[in-house]
């Protein structure tokens, strides 16, 4: 399609749609990757929240457990030895300790898997975030290259008429240094930057 710039105010509202079409690009693309990772981590949040709760409870059951081993073990202890004492059977109260002993176990044994598995989960959702800020450099690459192509032709396109022109009225046309922005803008610094390394 030909366009027809009849003033310098349309080439700038151009311009600016131009800036205005990139910027909205970018954002799809950060929105996109925000929403794939939101989607992945959902599932992963759950099971953390769902942990979390069962932690807490744990907590709350091991403190009671333990103090009633400690306490229980004081006392199954002296009757033990009060039956093994009078020749009787003891094995009975010592088994009552081995049950005490074996929920202890039990509550640590799962308190254990339960943080093992946060872990787990935790990893997860850093492999989802950085999958989907891999994604999402990898999509920005391919935009800036585009932009970076059409800036590439857009130069040269005004180069070969600008010459052309040059020829036909006899007049210096294509000045290089009036094309782009100068070394005090920002789009200098940050091409600068870009282009020569310093990409941070």
């Amino acid at each position: 399609m030909t366009v027809e710039l009849t003033t310098q105010t349309e080439a700038e509202m151009m311009g600016q749609s131009i800036r205005d079409l990139s910027a909205e690009c970018f954002a799809m693309l950060n929105e996109r990757r925000e929403k794939a990772y939101a989607a992945e981590c959902a599932s992963l949040d759950e099971q953390l929240a769902a942990l979390a709760g069962e932690s807490a409870e744990i907590e709350g059951e091991s403190q009671g457990v333990t103090e009633r081993l400690e306490s229980a073990t004081r006392v199954i202890r002296f009757e033990a030895d009060q039956l093994i004492a009078r020749g009787e059977n003891a094995q009975t109260k010592l088994a009552e300790l081995e049950k005490f002993k074996a929920a202890v176990a039990n509550i640590e044994a799962r308190r254990r898997e339960i943080a093992e598995r946060c872990a787990q989960l935790e990893e997860e959702k850093r492999t989802s975030l950085r999958r989907a800020a891999e994604e999402f450099r990898e999509s920005s690459i391919a935009l800036i290259r585009g932009c970076e192509a059409a800036l590439a032709g857009a130069l040269d396109e005004t180069r070969n008429i600008l010459n052309t022109l040059e020829r036909q009225v006899g007049t210096e046309l294509y000045k290089v240094d009036n094309l782009t922005a100068d070394e005090r803008s920002e789009q200098w610094r940050t091409l600068h930057r870009l282009y020569f390394g310093a990409v941070r």
